[in-house]
């Protein structure tokens, strides 16, 4: 992971794994917070995290990462 996430990122980013393994839970967690909060950096540890847990065969993960403009998804591609 690029950054080392704040408390507040990596309490996210547990609460996103949790849902996200939960058998019985949507397997859908949206992130939206204000501009500079670190939304990337909780990304890449949800990302993380995830390549590195065993996930039931038939159930994989598509994550969608959404932006304001080509240049920012461009800045941020090496990153996720």
């Amino acid at each position: 992971m690029a950054a080392k996430p704040t408390p507040f990122q990596q309490a996210t980013v547990d609460a996103a794994v949790a849902a996200l393994m939960d058998e019985s839970g949507s397997r859908r967690f949206l992130v939206a917070d204000e501009t500079g909060l670190g939304k990337t950096v909780v990304a890449c540890g949800v990302i993380e995290q995830l390549r590195t847990l065993k996930r039931p065969r038939g159930r994989p993960f598509r994550i969608y990462y959404l932006t304001s403009g080509q240049r920012i998804a461009h800045q941020n591609r090496a990153r996720l």
